[in-house]
């Protein structure tokens, strides 16, 4: 349309959001011919790779304000990251320490449903952040909600610290210490209408019971005040609606939610989607210290920094399958890049 139109300037704004790799690659490559043709393009984007790779000058914003022009061959991942939140930003990888004789939280045997995945097998440990990553319908996110109780599968096994269990509901993944945290939190993870209070102790409520059976109200205040002070939400009061809060504190809210359950396996769903890049830090910072406390976790994201930077072994899908099974020390970003490319593009031709 814009074409049409004879446009000098388009403008994009977030424009690879839901997208597949292929279709983003091809999205920047009309960019380049748009160029090559005259025609301008403001490129809106909180993706700092696709910034890095398209862009020519970078203008960059931060709290409303700009911060600065940039020419874009200056800058690079964490110079942006500094220059977005005024903040020296840990890009630093998790250091995964395996205890001696550990036994299996979770294991997955060939766990399949026809027209989704199929064949799925991993295992996950005490302390470990395994990386699911695939294009769009690889079947990464319907593995998560079939853990989950939400996505029945046709056949395979699901161990729970190596005995066999039957994950029929969310309340039966969650009485095994399952948690799961979707994609759209908005939507999914939160009743944005409510307060923050009741919205942590959502997934507790019979321990917040008095003796008439009712709510107890002192409870209540008390229990959701124990969680977001332990994550550190910064909020005048807790009886704010959660659809008043920042993307960042929206998210400890559904994960403070799921550990008043005491979970042993979290599954994240692309947690850091649409977070500006300091909160994005403090969610990878608050991930790392669950898994140091011995909770397994399950991390799905498209962001190939996100998962090399937070993960110890990442799990390559493609069109349902595990295609690849690799130990990040022993893969580069541009090479897993390049793995989940190769990988779309045989899936897609």
């Amino acid at each position: 349309r814009a074409l049409i139109r004879d446009a000098k300037l388009i403008i994009m704004d977030e424009p690879t959001t839901a997208i597949t790799k292929k279709e983003i690659d091809k999205l920047l490559s009309v960019i380049v011919d748009l160029k090559e043709r005259g025609i301008s393009t403001l490129f809106v984007s909180h993706k700092l790779s696709e910034v890095l790779q398209i862009a020519e000058k970078v203008t960059i914003l931060r709290d409303g304000k700009k911060v600065g022009d940039y020419n874009a061959r200056e800058l690079d991942y964490d110079s942006i990251s500094f220059y977005m939140s005024g903040k020296k930003i840990d890009h630093s990888v998790f250091n995964y320490q395996q205890g001696s004789d550990q036994k299996t939280l979770l294991e997955i045997k060939n766990l399949t449903k026809q027209g989704q995945f199929k064949d799925i097998s991993f295992q996950l440990k005490p302390g470990e952040i395994i990386g699911m990553i695939g294009s769009l319908g690889s079947g990464r996110t319907e593995v998560a909600l079939s853990l989950f109780g939400l996505n029945k599968p046709d056949s395979g096994t699901i161990f729970i610290n190596e005995k066999p269990v039957k994950i029929n509901s969310p309340q039966k993944a969650i009485s095994l210490g399952l948690c799961y945290l979707p994609e759209d939190r908005l939507n999914q993870g939160l009743f944005l209408r409510q307060s923050i209070q009741n919205n942590v102790v959502v997934t507790n409520l019979k321990r917040l019971l008095g003796k008439s059976r009712l709510l107890n109200n002192s409870k209540k205040y008390q229990y959701a005040k124990m969680w977001i002070d332990e994550l550190n939400v910064n909020v005048p009061s807790l009886e704010v609606a959660v659809q008043a809060l920042s993307g960042g504190n929206q998210q400890r809210v559904v994960i403070a939610k799921w550990l008043a359950t005491d979970p042993k396996v979290f599954i994240l769903d692309s947690p850091t989607v649409g977070i500006d890049v300091n909160s994005k830090s403090n969610i990878h910072n608050l991930i790392r210290q669950l898994a140091q406390k011995g909770i397994g976790v399950i991390m799905i994201s498209d962001e190939v920094p996100e998962i090399v930077r937070n993960c110890n072994r990442i799990l390559v899908m493609a069109e349902g399958r595990i295609v690849q099974e690799v130990n990040t020390v022993d893969i580069t970003e541009d090479e897993l890049f390049d793995l989940v490319s190769s990988n779309s593009k045989n899936s897609e031709g």
